[in-house]
């Protein structure tokens, strides 16, 4: 076969444009590879009696199960998935049959189901038992926050110390979201199209801190991270605070259509709004996620577990964090030159890697199923032992970074 050499000039602007467009291809591969935020997938799920999936209301995990639920006009849908991708429709009816599921979560080792201002609990999503009433309806962040359980809801909000005996200190107003920092408690919502927001000590007695009148910037979702408290609301209105009473608010990325939910997940605050989700890893500068499958409508509760982050829609799809975008650029035989063993473990697993990786400052992340890191290891050998005995058992998502670009991702289990 003859060999054809080609040579290229350049003028110095057409090189240096060239030069700009590889800088920026790298740079752009470079955080993909190493943010997991920053690329979304959508799935469908399998709807069992019926031909469509309504719209979805919220998803949690437990006991080796992921849940969500849905409804649309008189179809209520309950969907399992043991890994997060493959969904199907449950047999087992819900407990509303004459209302709407409003949330469901997974606390105190039971999953919780709310609807029409009562609570449900199933330790197997089979069965269900009434277990309290709140009266509050079309209700939102079912969540136990600093040992205080609240539940957020339109027209009223309620708070328990046990779960199951509840008060609702306020009743004019939509209180949606709650988080607890620095000795005290955010409450964030609207009234009369203005943005509220309250804060406590306690969790017993309110201060109304803020009332926001501008352009109907509500609020609708608030979180706690290292220090900060930061908001979402309408209007891409974003709020940080140190204090919790007092605030700065900005749209950084413009104006979009309301923000529905905030959370700090996989090392990166994450907003949700109507088919787009926008990320940063300080709440300053944000950036836009990509999201392949098409569309999935307005996005709800942002939600990370077992190192994955998961968002419903509202037109019946739930968007997942595309792992497969992470190493689309890395050669094959460097992810087949890790393997990690055993799996399942009880109290240590060993990572083999390469002479090439180790001289790139390999590490392992290992992250719980809320998306929390809970353990580093640099591999500075070519066979490393990482120690799981003091961890609980349960579902680990594992990320081997090799310098600056992550390498291979994957899952092990802590029996």
């Amino acid at each position: 076969m003859k060999k054809t050499t080609t040579l290229i000039r350049f003028t110095t602007a057409t090189l240096s444009f060239q030069l700009f467009m590889l800088a920026l291809c790298f740079t752009t591969n470079q955080a993909n590879s190493q943010t997991l935020v920053a690329n979304w997938e959508r799935i469908n799920l399998t709807p069992g009696t019926t031909t469509n999936v309504p719209n979805m209301i919220a998803l949690t995990y437990g006991n080796g199960t992921f849940a969500a639920i849905s409804y649309a006009g008189n179809q209520k849908k309950l969907f399992t998935s043991i890994n997060g991708e493959n969904w199907t429709e449950s047999t087992f009816a819900l407990p509303v049959p004459t209302a709407f599921p409003d949330d469901i979560v997974f606390m105190d080792d039971v999953f919780k189901l709310v609807t029409n201002g009562t609570v449900y609990t199933s330790t197997n999503l089979e069965t269900w038992n009434f277990e309290s009433i709140h009266s509050v309806f079309t209700a939102r962040n079912l969540k136990k926050v600093n040992n205080l359980y609240f539940q957020g809801g339109e027209g009223r909000f309620a708070t328990s110390t046990n779960g199951t005996t509840w008060t609702a200190p306020m009743n004019n107003g939509d209180y949606l979201d709650l988080a607890y920092g620095n000795n005290i408690y955010v409450l964030v919502g609207r009234q009369f199209a203005k943005g509220i927001l309250y804060t406590s000590t306690d969790g017993v007695t309110w201060n109304n801190i803020i009332e926001v009148d501008d352009n109907f910037d509500m609020f609708y979702s608030v979180d706690f991270h290292d220090g900060t408290f930061i908001l979402a609301g309408n209007n891409g209105i974003i709020g940080k605070s140190a204090n919790g009473t007092e605030w700065t608010f900005s749209t950084p990325m413009g104006s979009p259509n309301s923000f529905f939910s905030i959370r700090y997940i996989l090392n990166h605050w994450v907003v949700s709004a109507s088919n787009k989700v926008y990320y940063s890893p300080d709440g300053e500068t944000w950036t836009q996620a990509t999201i392949t499958g098409g569309s999935i409508g307005n996005l709800k509760r942002v939600e990370a577990y077992n190192g994955i982050g998961f968002i419903p829609g509202s037109t019946g799809r739930i968007i997942k964090t595309n792992e497969d975008a992470l190493s689309i650029n890395q050669p094959e035989n460097t992810k087949d030159a890790i393997s990690l063993y055993p799996n399942p473990a009880s109290t240590h697993f060993t990572v083999n890697t390469n002479e090439n990786l180790l001289a790139e400052n390999a590490q392992l992340s290992l992250y719980n199923q809320l998306g929390q890191l809970v353990q580093q290891a640099v591999l500075n050998a070519t066979q490393t032992n990482v120690a799981i005995d003091q961890l609980p058992s349960g579902i680990y998502h594992y990320q081997i970074s090799n310098g600056d670009k992550l390498v291979k991702t994957g899952k092990v289990i802590k029996k």
